[in-house]
């Protein structure tokens, strides 16, 4: 190896090393608490966006289970929960609500 690239390795390695430092002091100031709020207030809008340019660009080709696949890499990269659910329990949900709603009795203003 040349006398050049061995600085050149050395120099990018302390550089990075001085970068990474920097970000490690940074990170004890982060206050995670207002960082977790201020994305659950952010993602819905920011979701919905992005949801939109994806279905005007895909057009009929935007395929919804990859983007579900999607939140979900992202949520387990940024180190969040994820629900995992299967079919079977949506569709037991949704038919809990829709018996829910059959059984609750409605008001009218009428009495009998």
């Amino acid at each position: 190896m040349s006398v050049w690239l061995t600085f050149s390795l050395t120099f990018t390695l302390d550089t990075a090393l001085i970068q990474f430092t920097e970000l490690k002091e940074q990170e004890k100031e982060v206050d995670y608490i207002a960082l977790f709020e201020q994305r659950a207030v952010l993602r819905p809008d920011t979701i919905q966006a992005v949801t939109s340019k994806l279905k005007m660009a895909y057009g009929e080709k935007f395929a919804p289970i990859i983007l579900a696949d999607s939140k979900r890499d992202v949520a387990e990269l940024l180190g969040e929960e994820t629900e995992v659910r299967s079919i079977h329990e949506d569709l037991q949900k949704k038919h809990e609500q829709e018996v829910e709603c059959k059984n609750t009795p409605k008001k009218n203003g009428q009495e009998r």
